[in-house]
Formats: structure tokens, C-alpha cells, sequence
């Protein structure tokens, strides 16, 4: 893929009215959304600078808007731990090429494989073994099918790929206790730096392929991906397996903008949405991310847009982050390192996952008590004026970037809609934009917009 000289935009005609740029209006979120999920964005994270462009793009959109900078010239950095998959990545199994995310899938925390491998078929029984801290108990089953193993392969165990069928776990021949026992050992190694028996390559079959996100993990000693079951027979003999995966710190930021209030400039209510996501599994694998989160961070800017001609008595603050999909690293930062005092922020609205929205709205942490006065306001605007059909109030979860703020003590919400829109995979490829509805975005921003102006 040739790198980026300068980003081709799409979808870049304003609405023009009076002088100046409308807000809540539905073309220009779905603008932002197909521009930041454009393969120019490279799935905004590592690979390519995916990540950097997109900021690049947020920090002249905020420019155009005429939002004031915050942070370093609309950028607060900071350091990030992270994974960059890049060039050609291929699975051949005996002549056989898979196909990328759909009929395999490496995790973006493996470490690199170049080479034609053995496909060693080992028995799931080994896996049946308790551990406590660093020390592992084989159980009398796992020990017996473990010798045979080694006494089978002897050091080649070391250097070729060792496979489980995890589908086949449910038929094994004893206690469902075990069965469970052996599932988790087997799940675990998603996480653990090491394994008990030292295979440097572990090849998990999973019919239904498991999800995956870019979560902060350390460097693991072994690799590990998974593969579709019927792409491995007991006749399969070799694997030939070439990607490179890069790891470590690098710089990120989070984009950073403010419109000062009126009459109450030094209270603050913060509109937040993360621009990041997971960028790539090699050239021909992109991550774009349409529902999660360009849809999120279109609103933010859309209400920024507004807020800019028609300003609040409080001032606004709008957080691009970066570093969610890796464990909500942007807005950490941001409530460790506040460019606004936090005891003075009344209110956090985080908007994630905005496609769609013609069944109504959820907000994640509405029964928290510090934030029922925004909420009980929004419902008797919508009890009015009828802007969406439902608000439901759910509890609070670590699953988005208002929770940071949450343990702060800070009010803080996270918006994600409900119904509308074709079902969209996220941390999918097919997450991409034409399957981003908008039709009532134009009514969600209007009740926020009616909210934050009576709050």
C-alpha cells in the first residue's frame, strides 16, 4: 500500500447558510464519518500513521469550525503502547490460501512468523491443569497425554505449530467440570506472556472466530492465532505463515478544543468521542470504523459546529481521544493530566457507537445520582418536544471514555443509540460507511442541543 502524500477528502461540501456553518445537520455527520473511515485513514491507528493523519484532519476541521485550541496548537500528547501489523501478511495451509479475518485471525499483540511450519495436532487433554501464581499442576490425564506428546515430537514441539480444535472440547470423554477447566487454560493464553509447555506457535480452530480489540497487553514470548477448523484436516502437514508485527512506545494525542461560555466560562461541560481505532492486520485488512467511533466523533464535531455560532453560558470543551481501543489510554491521560480544572467540569457526555438511533437512546451510567440532573432535563425536553422515541438509563461500565471521568466523581454519560441502522459488526472490516445511517442524527443532536441550552 503506498504511503499517504496528502489526504484525499471525500463527501466535502458544507452546508452554507447565512454565512456559516450549520449545526445538527446530517450531511455534514455523515461527511465526518466517511472521511475519517476512508482507506486513506488506514483504520486510524499505527500502521501507516493512520492515527496521525486522522488527527491532522480533526485538527483542521476544529480549525475550519473556529474552535479554540487547547493543549499544544489543538494536540495533548502522550506516550502509547502499541501494535503495528503492516505489509504482507498470508496463511497458506498445504497450497491453500486463507483468507484474512474471515477464515483466520492474528491477534494485533502476536509477535512475527516467517517461515513453513509442521501443523502438530495436539491433544486437548494436556490442557487439563491448574495453576497458582507461576506454578502449573498437570492433572494424571494431562500428564499421560502430555509424555506421549513429547515422546512423539520430542524438541520439534518448540519450533513447530502446535494446533487445538477448541470446537472439539465439548466432545471429549470426560466431566463437564474439566471440559471447563480446559476451555479456560485454553482462552487464557489470549493474555499470558508465556505457556506452560513452551510452544513458540499456538494455532487455536474456532469455528465462530472470536473478536478482538487492541487492548494494552505485554509482549507475548509465543505467538497465537486462531483459524477456521475445516481449514485443517488430519491430513494437513505444513503451514507457511508470514507476518510482521512491530511493538512498542510511540507518540499519540489526544485532539483537544474549547468554546468559551458566556456568562459562566469557568465551568465546563465536555463532549467527548475517540477518533482511534484498529487500524490494520496487513495491506489487505483495514479496520475502518465507521460505526466505531467516526459516527461518535461526527456528533461532537457537529455539536461543536453549533455551540461555536450559538455559545452556552458554560464553556464546552471537545476531546477527540485517542488510545480507547487499547483501554481507554486518551481520556486516562486526559483526567490525570486536566487542560481544564476538573472539579469545575459539571458534566460529561461521551458519544460512542451513533449509527442509527430510530428506536431511541441509551445512556450508560444514567442511574449514577450525579448525573440525573442532565438526564431528568433531556427526558422532559423529550417528554415535550418528542425529539426520539425511547431513553433508557444503564449503569455504569468501563467500556467507553466517560468512565475515566466516573472515577473522578466526575458526571459523566456515555450516548450510544439504539436501533436503525443495518447490524454492524464493530472491530469488523465491514464496519465501514455506507452501512452508517444518519436519518436521526439531525433529532438526537437537536435534543442535546436543546438539553445543554436549559441545563
Amino acid at each position: 500500500m503506498k504511503t499517504l502524500q496528502w489526504l484525499p477528502l471525500f463527501f466535502m461540501t458544507l452546508i452554507i447558510k447565512g454565512g456559516s456553518v450549520q449545526g445538527q445537520d446530517s450531511n455534514y455527520v455523515k461527511r465526518i464519518i466517511c472521511d475519517l473511515s476512508a482507506p486513506e485513514m488506514y483504520g486510524r491507528a499505527a500502521p501507516y500513521n493512520g492515527e496521525y493523519l486522522a488527527a491532522q484532519y480533526l485538527r483542521r476541521e476544529l480549525q475550519q469550525i473556529q474552535v479554540d485550541p487547547l493543549g499544544n496548537n489543538y494536540f495533548q500528547e502522550y506516550p502509547i503502547y502499541g501494535y503495528e501489523m503492516i505489509g504482507n501478511v498470508s496463511v497458506v495451509v498445504d497450497k491453500i490460501i486463507l483468507k484474512n479475518f474471515y477464515e483466520y485471525r492474528l491477534p494485533f499483540h502476536t509477535p512475527s512468523i516467517d517461515g513453513e511450519y509442521r501443523v502438530i495436532q495436539a491433544p486437548l487433554e494436556i490442557l487439563d491443569y491448574t495453576k497458582e501464581e507461576d506454578t502449573y499442576q498437570l492433572s494424571e490425564m494431562a500428564q499421560i497425554h502430555w509424555e506421549q506428546l513429547q515422546k512423539k515430537y520430542k524438541e520439534r514441539l518448540k519450533s513447530e505449530v502446535i494446533y487445538f480444535n477448541a470446537d472439539r472440547i465439548s466432545d471429549l470423554p470426560c466431566d463437564s467440570l474439566t471440559k471447563v477447566r480446559i476451555r479456560q487454560n485454553l482462552n487464557d493464553w489470549k493474555h499470558e506472556t508465556t505457556n506452560i509447555f513452551e510452544f513458540s506457535k499456538i494455532m487455536i480452530g474456532m469455528s465462530e472466530l472470536p473478536g478482538f480489540g487492541t487492548r494494552k497487553m505485554e509482549e507475548k514470548e509465543f505467538s497465537f492465532f486462531y483459524v477456521k477448523p475445516e481449514k485443517i484436516t488430519p491430513k494437513t502437514k505444513k503451514i507457511r505463515i508470514h507476518f510482521e508485527n512491530k511493538m512498542g512506545y510511540r507518540t499519540t494525542q489526544n485532539v483537544v478544543g474549547m468554546i468559551p461560555g458566556t456568562t459562566e466560562p469557568d465551568s465546563f461541560v465536555v463532549l467527548i468521542g475517540h477518533y482511534d481505532h484498529l487500524g490494520m492486520l496487513g495491506d489487505d485488512c483495514v479496520f475502518y470504523g465507521a460505526h466505531d467511533n467516526a459516527s461518535g466523533v461526527a456528533y461532537v464535531l457537529s455539536l461543536g459546529q453549533y455551540f461555536v455560532q450559538n455559545r452556552l453560558k458554560y464553556s464546552v470543551v471537545l476531546i477527540l481521544s485517542s488510545g480507547e481501543e487499547s483501554g481507554l489510554q486518551g481520556s486516562t491521560y486526559f483526567v490525570e493530566h486536566p487542560l481544564v480544572p476538573l472539579d469545575q467540569i459539571i458534566q460529561v457526555i461521551n458519544f460512542d457507537l451513533l449509527c442509527g438511533g430510530d428506536e431511541g437512546l441509551m445512556m450508560f451510567n444514567g442511574v449514577n445520582p450525579l448525573c440525573a440532573r442532565f438526564l431528568d432535563q433531556m427526558e422532559r425536553i423529550n417528554g415535550t418536544e418528542n425529539w426520539v422515541p425511547e431513553i433508557q438509563r444503564g449503569r455504569n461500565a468501563p467500556n467507553s471514555d466517560h468512565y475515566p471521568f466516573t472515577l473522578k466523581k466526575i458526571p459523566a454519560l456515555f450516548t450510544l443509540t439504539i436501533g436503525g441502522h443495518k447490524p454492524i459488526a464493530t472491530h469488523t472490516p465491514d464496519d465501514r460507511c455506507e452501512f452508517c445511517g444518519v436519518n436521526y442524527s439531525e433529532r438526537i443532536l437537536k435534543l442535546f442541543i436543546r438539553t445543554l441550552e436549559t441545563f
